[in-house]
């Protein structure tokens, strides 16, 4: 009996250690919202690209991956990635399509905490404290 409570007292700290130090790149990295037109009503077909970037030099990136997906009929879209540990920040934009020329044909403008839709000047970052977890960005497509 005192043994078990030796060797669980000595366990019990390595233990707790080790799920405290989670390593984000154990777990998919999920990007995932609604995009909507100004009339509320889903759109299909809003493509995305979920990437990520390494800092190598002042004003110097490299990609350390790169994926993409699209809005389905209820206007969902959904990206993964079991993001790299050389990734210093990922990050979700808009592409441009044959249906939705965005800034030109189309802005996409993002949802903030408030509820309100912001006209949308760039990628959106995914912080490294984020990856490993689900991440929500609801988007408003609005034809100019």
């Amino acid at each position: 009996m005192k043994r078990r409570k030796f060797i669980t007292a000595l366990l019990l700290p390595a233990t707790a250690w080790m799920v405290g130090c989670k390593k984000y790149d154990s777990w998919d990295t999920i990007v995932k919202g609604r995009v909507v037109a100004e009339n509320n009503q889903p759109v299909e077909g809003v493509k995305f690209q979920f990437y990520g970037v390494k800092e190598t030099r002042v004003f110097k990136q490299e990609f350390t991956f790169d994926t993409t997906g699209q809005s389905n009929r209820e206007g969902y879209y959904q990206l993964s990635y079991l993001i790299p540990s050389s990734t210093d920040i990922a990050q979700l934009i808009g592409v441009d399509t044959t249906a939705f020329d965005l800034g030109k044909t189309h802005d996409l403008l993002i949802e903030n905490p408030a509820g309100q839709y912001i006209q949308l000047g760039g990628p959106v970052g995914v912080l490294p404290k984020d990856f490993g977890k689900t991440t929500v960005f609801n988007f408003l497509l609005r034809k100019r």
